[in-house]
């Protein structure tokens, strides 16, 4: 239970609000959503939309996640091959809106103005060639980088526009660190074209 399973290879595209009731999207391979408002108010704990493990070729567009309260991601992608383009998050201000556990990844045109320190997108370890393009990041920070254990390689942040992000955050961070001596685990990464603008005593 609480997920609420769709079947693969499939196109939903209507102008149509799904309300959630304790149960998220869970997409599998070959899938197309595009065209909705999605509303978590009752959703609880939970991800609103999950991308499995395993789950190749999904494209999410023109979507709406509204009224999402918890703590973990809005939108959860492990999956490959995965592009997230023009989603709004509104009223989503305690977790990270996108979680990109999944190489293979375009975020493109993405964007929130929730007033938040939870960035826009938060990236994992373990994953390559993900591309974070024209997305628009305003009361809170652009990206989120962090693996402990996992390196990532591979990663682009190009012209994205971060505006007014607080204190005590930074806009694009990237951290992470293993042995002695130390060695990043991040590699190959690439940040180009970014407008910037920080809030009163952020960081950068």
């Amino acid at each position: 239970g609480g997920e609420l399973p769709l079947e693969s290879n499939v196109t939903i595209s209507s102008y149509d609000i799904i309300r959630l009731d304790s149960q998220g999207l869970i997409l599998g391979s070959n899938m197309t959503i595009r065209n909705l408002i999605i509303d978590a108010t009752n959703l609880g704990e939970r991800n609103a939309v999950l991308i499995q493990s395993g789950v190749e070729n999904v494209l999410i567009e023109n979507v709406t996640i509204i009224n999402h309260f918890a703590t973990s991601a809005a939108l959860l992608s492990r999956g490959s091959n995965i592009t997230l383009r023009n989603i709004n998050f509104v009223n989503v201000s305690y977790s990270y809106p996108i979680h990109v556990a999944s190489s293979h990844t375009l975020v493109e045109g993405c964007f929130s103005k929730d007033e938040s320190v939870k960035a826009l997108i938060f990236i994992d370890g373990g994953i390559s060639d993900v591309h974070i393009n024209d997305n628009l990041a305003v009361n809170r920070p652009l990206l989120y980088a962090m693996s402990p254990v996992y390196p990532s390689h591979d990663i682009w942040v190009v012209n994205n526009t971060l505006l007014n992000f607080p204190n005590p955050t930074y806009g694009i961070i990237f951290l992470g660190v293993t042995g002695t001596p130390q060695r990043g685990l991040y590699e190959n990464i690439t940040i180009s074209g970014n407008k910037i603008k920080a809030g009163a005593l952020a960081f950068n």
